[in-house]
């Protein structure tokens, strides 16, 4: 009778651990709700946002812009994507003209101006083999990678008893001046030291028949996994390049502030522009509307580490392309492209102020 007993009690206690971990796999595959706060006086989100994403979007990182494989194809139309079948909505750049865009930017040449200036700063980026010290979240994505990025900054350096170019090339004979150029792009697509010094970053690739510029990766200049931005220093030994890419920065930020002051007096600012590299075809452009912002961290009484979601399109190999929206007074405030975001994209962070 003792032994019914305890066999009986031992059941029950198998019943409720089966029950328990029944449970835990359930709750497993649900993600918490996402909560964004609204600033620049926008709408929350509707609930059915998450569920357009399928259920994907939560707080880890969702590589679905870049491809593990370096997949390629020389004709974005005869591509085959799951994610946008016949890529109508993206326009190579050389086509590119202000008459495609919404209303009243349509109206706009200005835009035209402010798209070759930007798109003269978007590279390609490309590499072999992934970094043995990819983060864990990282470590599935192995093999060749491709994804976007844009340039930021340029200078000049001179040879001298303390510096000197930091290219393979240069190991056993430098040369005496260099040019050293800094891209953004996203830290998924370039995570560390090792695959920043084997990335090629190709400049003006618009068309299968540019003449593309290679600069050559050296190593991670400033990186945050967390928010998925990384910046990445190159260079090139063409110093009249260097100069030129000063320049082209400037012009980027002439157009922009002028559209800025024009279309903050009209209150129409919620343009968001994308040119990238998808598929790690030639480069081309998207456009939509800025859709919220989430505000991730405060660091100072006005400094905000911020996000943002809109519904331009992007495919694989668009991770890293510059951000722009026109709402934003800096150029400097152009997050990369990070990951989908329902039928639309979620840039990685920013730091600016509110």
């Amino acid at each position: 009778m003792s032994a019914n007993v305890s066999n009986l009690t031992e059941l029950k206690n198998n019943k409720k651990r089966q029950a328990s971990l029944s449970r835990q796999d359930e709750n497993c595959g649900k993600k918490p709700k996402l909560t964004i706060r609204c600033v620049d006086n926008q709408k929350p989100l509707p609930d059915d946002a998450n569920k357009e994403n399928g259920g994907e979007l939560c707080e880890a990182f969702a590589f679905s812009d870049y491809y593990p494989q370096l997949i390629l194809a020389k004709n974005l139309n005869t591509k085959k994507c799951e994610k946008n079948p016949k890529h109508t909505e993206f326009v190579p750049i050389k086509d590119f003209s202000h008459r495609k865009l919404p209303h009243p930017y349509n109206k706009d040449d200005m835009f035209d101006k402010l798209v070759a200036a930007l798109g003269k700063l978007v590279v390609k980026i490309t590499y072999e083999g992934t970094s043995p010290n990819r983060p864990m979240e990282y470590k599935k994505f192995k093999g060749n990678f491709v994804g976007s990025g844009n340039i930021i900054f340029s200078k000049t350096r001179e040879r001298s008893l303390f510096s000197r170019c930091p290219c393979r090339d240069c190991r056993k004979d430098p040369v005496e001046e260099w040019g050293e150029i800094k891209i953004r792009t996203a830290a998924h697509v370039v995570c560390d030291d090792d695959e920043a010094s084997r990335a090629e970053c190709l400049m003006y690739y618009d068309s299968e028949n540019s003449d593309v510029i290679k600069l050559q990766g050296i190593r991670v200049s400033q990186m945050n996994r967390q928010y998925d931005t990384a910046e990445i220093i190159c260079v090139t030994h063409d110093v009249n390049l260097a100069y030129q890419l000063m320049y082209m920065i400037y012009d980027y930020k002439d157009y922009h502030t002028k559209l800025y002051k024009r279309y903050l007096t009209e209150g129409v600012n919620n343009l968001v522009i994308l040119i990238s590299h998808p598929h790690g075809c030639s480069k081309h452009v998207t456009f939509g509307k800025k859709k919220q912002c989430k505000v991730l961290e405060k660091l100072r009484s006005d400094i905000y580490v911020t996000k943002y979601y809109y519904d331009s399109h992007a495919c694989p190999g668009s991770s890293g392309a510059p951000v722009y929206m026109l709402s934003k007074e800096s150029i400097w405030i152009s997050p990369p492209h990070s990951v989908a975001y329902g039928k639309g994209g979620q840039s990685g962070a920013v730091w600016e102020n509110f």
